[in-house]
């Protein structure tokens, strides 16, 4: 995993305090070339996660276009795990949220009044409409396929992104 990835993760992920350390941790002891910032992992990890990538590519950022390839593929790995029952339909649908609330408007040079909607995200938004913590893989099958008509749309665009 690269050093972009892991943010991507943790930036539009759902995951505890503790479950993000433990993604750090991992990183750190799973790559030499750490970055020595990276040794002290403060509770708000983002800003100087994205100031590490920064110094060596200073135009990334939360919504560029290779974060939106990276997140895509994020989004990959949670839709297979919802499929493979190791994650709820609430945390799928915040990810999804998260997602939809970085990219949406990302600016990648279009005309003022026209917004943009990264065609990745699908309509996946109508399936987790009203979702809350009472939906179950069990009660809301129609995720199920939503889910499988996601990861079509998601393959077809990381062939052709924007």
């Amino acid at each position: 995993m690269t050093l972009k990835a892991l943010y991507i993760e943790l930036y539009y992920g759902e995951y505890s305090y503790s479950e993000r350390r433990k993604k750090l941790i991992e990183y750190i002891d799973n790559n030499e070339n750490t970055p020595a910032e990276l040794l002290e992992l403060y509770p708000n990890y983002e800003p100087l996660l994205l100031s590490v990538i920064q110094i060596k590519d200073s135009e990334f950022s939360s919504n560029c276009l290779e974060a939106e390839i990276l997140a895509a593929k994020f989004f990959l790995d949670v839709l297979a795990d919802y499929k493979n029952g190791n994650l709820n339909p609430l945390k799928l649908c915040k990810i999804f949220s998260n997602l939809e609330k970085g990219f949406l408007d990302a600016p990648r040079g279009l005309e003022n009044n026209i917004a943009y909607y990264p065609e990745w995200i699908g309509d996946l938004y109508d399936a987790c409409d009203w979702c809350d913590e009472t939906w179950t893989i069990e009660n809301s099958p129609h995720l199920i396929d939503a889910i499988q008509h996601q990861i079509n749309v998601i393959h077809g665009w990381l062939l052709k992104p924007i």
